[in-house]
Parts: structure tokens; C-alpha cells; sequence
């Protein structure tokens, strides 16, 4: 609620500051604000960058679940099941209403563009584009890079990563243990 609202506060005074027409946003919780904000600003125009689907990835991390849990005697335990559920409820609502009121919509890959439109989650009007997370591969002439192996790149230097978030879905250990040579030296942040 607090993201939301100082949110909230922070884009309209940016929208009027700077007469902003298009806002552009990555997940579903800044969704929340951008809702509210297009109440007052209807002409706004929105792009909503659906980097994954929400709901679903929350039951998958165990932080959400899909279905009403079945009666328990340990009360504390099922009241946990049960806002477990209502929340993956909540997101899914505010995604068919994201899906409604946004004006267009960008997907990582084209199963998900897929997923969308055979489940009719979005009106045909609406445009839905493919915007793959890209990598940029060395050049076939770049022979020197191509000899190396990575870690042997990153040898004796300074790399600083910002990854974004590195909590929940991401198993870290494993993303080092498969990148980073044994030498490497780590510090986290």
C-alpha cells in the first residue's frame, strides 16, 4: 500500500509538471498506481511491460495458492492458506483489469503472446508486441572473444552487477556456481 500511494503521489505531480502522455510500466503492483492515476488523467496513455505472470509465478514460489484450501485444524496455518488464496485472487482480477484498461502491452516471448490471446485476455483492438531480453553475442570475426571462455574474460577485473531484485525465484548460488569461476571473489551488496 505504501509503494502504491508514494507512487501515486510522485507520478501525478510528475505528470503535471511535465504534461506526461504515455506512461510505461513493468509490473503489477505499479499496475495498482497506474490505475488509480489513469482516474484522473483518463487520456493517458499506458504500456503495460508484463515481464512474467505474477499470480502465477507467486504460486509457484509458494507465496500465493490457486485454489481454497481444504479445512484444518491448526487455524493459524489455514488462515495462512487463505490469504494465500485471496491474494492470488486479487492479482488475478487486477489483471483482467490491467488487460481492460491499458492501451498496450509488451510480452518477453511469443508463448506468453500466445497464452494471452488464446485466453482472450485481452480485446483484439489492443496492440500486444514481442520484446525478447536480449544478449549481444560476439561477432563471428571476433576470434579473440571467441576463443576465451567467458570466466577467463572476467579474470582480474572489477565487475559490479545490478540484477534488480535477487530474492524469491532467483536461486543465486546456482547463477554463480554456473558463471563465476572458482577464483572469483564475490560481495554482495
Amino acid at each position: 500500500l505504501y509503494d502504491v500511494l508514494v507512487g501515486f503521489f510522485i507520478s501525478f505531480y510528475l505528470i503535471l509538471k511535465y504534461k506526461i502522455k504515455i506512461l510505461h510500466f513493468r509490473s503489477y503492483v505499479p499496475g495498482v498506481t497506474v490505475l488509480i492515476l489513469k482516474f484522473f488523467f483518463p487520456s493517458l496513455k499506458v504500456i503495460f511491460d508484463l515481464r512474467g505472470f505474477w499470480p502465477e509465478e507467486r504460486i509457484a514460489l509458494g507465496i500465493a495458492r490457486g485454489t481454497f484450501p481444504e479445512f484444518t485444524p491448526h487455524l493459524k496455518n489455514y488462515l495462512k492458506e487463505i490469504g494465500k488464496f485471496f491474494l492470488y485472487r486479487f492479482f488475478k482480477i487486477g489483471e483482467k483489469i490491467f488487460f481492460k484498461s491499458f492501451d498496450g502491452f509488451v510480452v518477453l516471448t511469443e508463448r506468453a503472446k500466445d497464452y494471452i490471446k488464446e485466453n482472450k485476455l485481452l480485446p483484439p483492438s489492443r496492440p500486444l508486441f514481442v520484446i525478447p531480453t536480449t544478449v549481444n553475442f560476439p561477432s563471428e570475426t571476433d576470434d579473440d572473444i571467441l576463443d576465451k571462455k567467458p570466466y577467463e574474460l572476467l579474470k582480474n577485473k572489477f565487475i559490479v552487477i545490478y540484477s534488480g531484485s535477487l530474492g524469491g525465484r532467483y536461486n543465486l548460488d546456482y547463477m554463480l556456481d554456473a558463471f563465476l569461476p572458482e577464483y572469483a571473489v564475490f560481495h554482495c551488496l
